[in-house]
């Protein structure tokens, strides 16, 4: 199914720091530059101790393209461009202080110390590397803690906080992430280690700032998120197609390894929408990739995983030149085993059906929100009518759910912002905790008659296998075409083109669990999703929210692109700076 035409847009910033504005192109008049109103919604997202430095547009300037082949006159394209910084050295052990001190010179004073979030509420500290510059309060960082939007606004938490620590020796700087005021956490003897987050990084500014940062890491051995973006779009009347968390950076690893959305079975995948990249290689070198340069570099950025060919400095994404009404069905549901059955045979047998007809979503075990960009309310409610009656059933203690609760609501929205804020309110996203993931990629041909009993009996094992913990996501590229675009088809694993279902578990442990209730953890996420990998053999997994121990991480990730890839890796990486697990040095 093909989007509605759309107008010429870019987004781009002339300040430093991260930012975006807009500039507007169709087959009638000359690019004509758009005022931004006001800052202050944007502002008023970041104000609460989140990122000083974003301020009021300066500029706007055009992004040239190669706009031979690809544009029909009289139809217009949206895009948008997000800035990126941040890029971390290696090996800072090996490296004296005199050689660290020579790189932060050349980067005006841009590298930065990398300290655990958790540093100041404890009375020992080991991290390894000298004298660490000062850092929070133990009382705001305990009020911060739980806060998702304060730690992605810093370099050294993570959202899942499992990747701050060395976890093979259990050695990190984390409080209790249910109760940050536990002084057990911190009190001695405990003491605060350096873990997994790196000792010193860059903040880029410029991509002069990223080739000293190669240049150093040869010798010496993210960006504006989905909240920002959404409120932006909104107020300029055009639709981003993003993620549904507030804090993922939207031209990091969401677009680089594929980015889903609750719209991605009509607009397509975050890394299918991407028009040109601006980027600096281990090489040195900026490069501007897109369907018209550096092509290879260009598909490999759409998919072959972040952190992998180069630093990402500008990404530019197609968007919808106005608002996106949906109309969205979300519910609860108290689980029993005769309703659980009841419902994944509804959603199962339906899946295909409501993917052809514009859903997108999440499913999670006991509640679920999917919305549609292409029906109205009443072709809605008739294409939801099997679960909309489910409900109803159980409501009234039939349909083998006697004496189960159950809560089903409509809504209609105007614009992208109040869904996605319905969606981030409603979807129990998780405070920063340890967490263990699996997934997989359900394709098409299990829902047919034939194999739908076996899925529903898989899908009903995972969530147990799981404690309740899997999703189902209705969001796919089903309807849409990438071939069909101007940019071509994406480096994603081809498996994402016909699955119908991104089904994953997430399993949570302690802070305090240590290394053997961590390496139980993954062991639990990748036997939950057992059952879903029998199903499919051969099949592809979402890198992005992957089982660490992924079987076959090359064909579930990248299927038969990984070759190609690899290939790319070694000609913009040669030497394997660029490291992560199963991409980066995997892929060299």
């Amino acid at each position: 199914m093909l989007e509605p035409a759309v107008s010429h847009l870019s987004l781009t910033r002339s300040s430093p720091s991260v930012g975006i504005g807009i500039i507007e192109r169709d087959s009638r008049r000359l690019f004509k530059d758009i005022s931004v109103p006001s800052f202050s919604e944007l502002d008023r997202v970041v104000s609460d101790g989140h990122h000083p430095s974003i301020d009021r547009l300066q500029s706007i300037q055009l992004v040239n393209y190669c706009h031979t082949g690809w544009m029909e006159p009289g139809l217009a394209s949206s895009y948008l461009l997000v800035l990126l910084r941040g890029v971390s050295a290696k090996d800072p052990l090996s490296v004296s202080q005199s050689e660290w001190g020579a790189l932060n010179a050349t980067l005006g004073g841009r590298l930065g110390r990398g300290v655990p979030f958790a540093r100041d509420c404890f009375e020992s500290v080991d991290f390894g590397v000298g004298p660490t510059a000062p850092g929070t309060q133990c009382s705001t960082v305990q009020a911060k803690y739980p806060d998702n939007a304060f730690r992605a606004q810093l370099y050294g938490p993570r959202q899942v906080t499992q990747w701050e620590i060395c976890q093979k020796t259990n050695e990190g700087c984390l409080l209790d992430s249910n109760n940050p005021t536990n002084s057990s956490a911190y009190s001695p003897p405990a003491v605060c280690h350096q873990g997994s987050v790196s000792p010193y990084y860059v903040d880029v500014r410029d991509p002069n700032h990223a080739v000293k940062a190669f240049e150093f890491s040869k010798r010496t051995g993210a960006g504006q998120d989905m909240d920002s973006l959404f409120i932006f779009a909104d107020q300029n009347n055009i639709t981003f197609i993003g993620g549904s968390w507030r804090t993922v950076g939207a031209a990091g690893g969401w677009a680089q390894g594929g980015g889903h959305s609750v719209l991605t079975n009509t607009y397509g995948l975050g890394a299918d929408r991407v028009v040109q990249f601006k980027v600096v290689t281990p090489d040195g070198l900026y490069r501007t990739a897109n369907a018209c340069q550096n092509k290879d570099l260009f598909w490999a950025l759409r998919g072959g995983g972040g952190g992998t060919f180069g630093l990402v400095l500008e990404a530019t994404s197609e968007v919808a030149p106005k608002p996106v009404p949906t109309v969205s069905f979300s519910w609860s549901l108290t689980p029993t085993p005769e309703n659980l059955r009841s419902f994944m045979t509804i959603l199962v047998e339906n899946a295909v059906r409501w993917s052809q007809e514009g859903w997108g979503g999440y499913v999670y075990t006991p509640a679920g929100i999917i919305a549609n960009p292409l029906l109205n309310a009443s072709q809605a409610a008739q294409s939801l009518k099997p679960i909309t009656d489910f409900f109803k059933n159980v409501t009234n203690g039939a349909g083998g759910g006697a004496g189960s609760g159950a809560q089903g609501q409509w809504a209609e929205y105007s614009t992208f912002l109040p869904l996605f804020t319905a969606i981030v309110s409603g979807s129990g996203i998780p405070n920063p905790k340890n967490r263990a993931i699996a997934s997989r990629l359900v394709p098409r041909s299990l829902f047919n008659p034939a194999n739908s009993s076996a899925l529903v009996e898989a899908a009903l094992e995972v969530i147990t296998r799981s404690s309740g913990t899997a999703s189902f996501y209705f969001a796919t590229p089903f309807l849409y075409d990438v071939k069909k675009t101007q940019q071509g088809d994406s480096s994603v694993t081809p498996a994402w083109r016909d699955a119908v279902w991104h089904a994953l578990v997430d399993i949570e442990w302690p802070w305090d669990g240590g290394a053997e209730q961590a390496k139980a953890t993954y062991k639990k996420a990748s036997y939950a999703m057992d059952p879903l990998r029998k199903l499919t053999p051969g099949g592809g997994a979402y890198q992005n929210e992957a089982d660490v121990y992924e079987p076959d991480f090359a064909q579930s990730f990248w299927g038969s692109n990984y070759a190609k890839l690899l290939d790319i890796k070694h000609k913009y990486d040669p030497d394997g700076l660029l490291d992560c697990w199963h991409c980066g040095r995997f892929l060299a």
